[in-house]
């Protein structure tokens, strides 16, 4: 095999034939996603207006300090990078003086890399649409005589646009608006230079930057619950980034993803309510809220704050539910947490796993099309794509063990033909399914990536921006290759595509470019179709069924608003009022999931992990209906009501319970009443509760008065 043929015809020479061990390696620290904060600008009516009053000035200087204050304090909520756009003429001297002055070592991982800022998926920009500095003034009397005293409004609204660069689709839009006063006053016979009002720029211009961060952080990192325990939300919001006590916060799961019919376009996901809680506790990094209701409570629901509850939830109402733990010193994904008939998984590291103690085998085969890149660059490429797989749980085949297979296999069966090459007997033994996956098999691999390079193209850069003062000249280079993934199991293709890196290379004053990113392109271009094929071999290699598991919840209902005195008899017999109220529960209460009846209540019932459609029903009360998200423990204590007619019948005959007091024994005449309470109670079939202070949910006994009742009517 001469040179040339052994440069295109390239396989994978190095072996790693590493045990899988579930997140193995450091845990690689999550990228945030970047925010760039273009000028903040007001409108040019504004500005005229504002000249027109001599209010000029006072509206730079807002102006001014949002444009410093805004990028930090985004920053400051530590969720997000912000990119400098407006300081590029900094970034562009630093540029200089690595390409051209010698002077900076070039491979130092800190060193800057021309043409190469990072690029910022979200643009947030904000815009001063109105803007008013009112000053008031008058003379007070006083016991020292007449003093000067000055009252001073600044009114602003300005509109935050944050659009997402990979589409420029606008994706949030939102109105920020101020009113905010400061007073002076001059007392007579002192003489006072300069005005202490003006500290209100400063204030208006904080606070309009703080409530633009809220709403950045709003939209683009939503709040989201970090652990339920007991009823105790703990959620990813501090005071410094839109948590206060007090506050209600709506608690939502995820739902389906939402497509737009006509156009196609990812509208996000569906939210649906699954609760709501109250902020106890605003802390430093995150805060902590009391959940009011739980239909489904979970870690990684998100939150939307509401400026009220909405009717039917009380600020008196408890939860205690909690959600599934971690056990301690492991993550979801660990192999702590993991079943023990784990399905295949990528870890955060890359890592393929199936539970099974064999490392996945792949095979790699690489084409090069005629005159697209040099000879000796294509080894390159090859040692990249085997740099890029070396992980735990991955194996790659050596180079020998590739020809071997192929010239083994090409010269017995139902494959051999005329002699040829060993890239043409590659292309022909992997050209249908069976035959790829008998070669597959001839290897004893699980996947074969075969990947090619189409072309190196070259385009001409000239950039010049007036407004910065910047003006870069270069070429972008981008490296065209196909790549697809073939299963080792049935020969099927399991994946394929393009990937295309590029690079951008500056030009010095004489028009030559300064380095070739050439190995760059190859490297980039190996690391992406290295982590397809771990994505495709995930898949491939599922050991059990994906389903979601199911999980026993309860489900208790109480008739919402009824309740009768906790009556009990004393000593001496006779029946007197204490402490606490008693709940009514009613049996029997149909359970329709999704549609389907699945038991009643209260109850168990068994339901897959997930959101479903809960219904109750049962004749006299009220239907109710909700989504639930279910989890694991997930207990429900769910209010009903009666129906119009059945609630005045219990009106006409709990009348007489308005006006009793405690430590009021009980007439023979009201007694009787009781007994007709009774009755009613009995033929509605429902459970009574002992609700106090401190004790919720015990049984009465026979020493009740309504337990007596119900249980022997004579």
């Amino acid at each position: 095999m001469n040179a040339s043929l052994r440069a295109k015809l390239t396989l994978a020479c190095m072996a790693v034939a590493v045990a899988f061990q579930v997140g193995a390696g450091p845990r690689q620290e999550v990228a945030k996603p970047r925010v760039a904060i273009w000028t903040v600008e007001a409108t040019e009516a504004v500005k005229q207006q504002a000249a027109a009053q001599g209010k000029a000035n006072e509206l730079s200087q807002i102006v001014e300090m949002l444009n410093s204050q805004l990028p930090v304090q985004v920053s400051a909520t530590h969720r997000f990078d912000v990119v400098s756009r407006s300081d590029l003429g900094t970034v562009v001297k630093e540029w200089n003086l690595v390409d051209f002055s010698g002077s900076v070592d070039r491979l130092d991982a800190q060193t800057a890399k021309s043409l190469s800022t990072a690029g910022a998926r979200f643009v947030a920009a904000l815009q001063i649409g109105s803007f008013q500095d009112i000053t008031q003034r008058t003379a007070l009397e006083g016991p020292l005589g007449k003093s000067q005293a000055e009252r001073r409004t600044i009114q602003l609204q300005a509109t935050l646009k944050i659009y997402d660069s990979t589409s420029g689709v606008l994706s949030s839009s939102s109105a920020v608006q101020l009113s905010d006063s400061a007073t002076d006053e001059v007392l007579p016979g002192v003489v006072q230079d300069g005005r202490p009002t003006n500290a209100l720029i400063g204030q208006v211009a904080t606070a309009i930057g703080q409530q633009a961060v809220g709403l950045i952080v709003a939209a683009l990192s939503p709040a989201r619950v970090l652990a339920y325990t007991n009823g105790q939300v703990t959620f990813n919001r501090a005071a410094g980034s839109g948590a206060a006590v007090g506050q209600y916060w709506e608690v939502l799961a995820i739902g389906e993803a939402l497509v737009d019919p006509d156009t196609g376009e990812n509208l996000g996901s569906e939210e649906v309510g699954v609760g709501w809680v109250q902020v106890m506790d605003a802390g430093t990094s995150t805060s902590r809220a009391q959940a009011m209701q739980d239909f489904g409570i979970d870690k990684g629901c998100l939150m939307r704050l509401r400026d009220a509850l909405p009717a039917g939830v009380s600020s008196d109402s408890r939860a205690s539910g909690s959600a599934a733990r971690t056990p301690r010193g492991s993550s979801p994904g660990s192999a702590a947490a993991a079943p023990a008939t784990a399905p295949a998984q990528t870890a955060e590291d890359g890592t393929i796993g199936t539970g099974a103690a064999a490392p996945v085998r792949l095979a790699i085969f690489i084409k090069v099309r005629p005159g697209s890149m040099p000879d000796d660059k294509v080894s390159v490429f090859e040692d990249d794509i085997v740099a890029a797989l070396a992980k735990p749980g991955i194996a790659v085949i050596r180079r020998e063990d590739v020809i071997n297979a192929v010239k083994h296999f090409a010269e017995g069966g139902p494959n051999t033909g005329t002699p040829q090459t060993p890239e043409e007997e590659f292309g022909r033994l992997t050209s249908n399914s069976t035959s790829a996956r008998n070669f597959a098999q001839q290897l004893g691999a699980d996947g074969i990536i075969i990947a090619a390079i189409d072309a190196l193209d070259e385009t001409t850069l000239d950039w010049a921006d007036p407004q910065t003062g910047v003006s870069l000249a270069g070429t972008e280079f981008t490296l065209r290759t196909t790549w697809e993934i073939l299963g080792g199991s049935r020969g099927e293709s399991l994946a394929s595509g393009l990937s295309e890196p590029s690079r951008k290379v500056r030009a010095n004053q004489q028009g030559k470019l300064v380095t070739n990113p050439l190995n760059e392109l190859l490297r980039d271009a190996g690391r992406q179709i290295a982590a397809a094929a771990t994505t495709a071999m995930t898949d491939q290699l599922s050991r059990v069924s994906l389903a979601a598991p199911e999980h026993d919840i309860q489900v208790g209902v109480f008739l919402a608003d009824l309740y009768l005195p906790n009556v009990v008899r004393t000593t001496g017999g006779e029946f007197k009022v204490e402490t606490g109220n008693v709940g009514l529960g009613p049996m029997n209460v149909t359970i329709l999931l999704d549609g389907v009846a699945a038991g009643t209540a209260p109850g168990t019932v068994r339901v897959t992990e997930g959101l479903h459609s809960l219904r109750l029903e049962r004749p006299g009360l009220e239907p109710i209906e909700r989504m639930v998200n279910v989890r694991p423990g997930l207990a429900l204590n769910i209010p009903m009501r009666m129906s119009a007619d059945g609630l005045v019948r219990w009106q006409e005959e709990t009348a007489f319970m308005e006006g009793l007091k405690e430590n009021e024994i009980l007439r023979e005449a009201q007694i009787e009443k009781a007994r007709a309470v009774a009755d009613l109670i009995r033929k509605m079939n429902v459970n009574l509760n002992l609700d106090t202070a401190n004790v919720r949910n015990l049984s009465v006994g026979a020493d009740t008065l309504w337990g007596q009742l119900i249980e022997s009517p004579d």
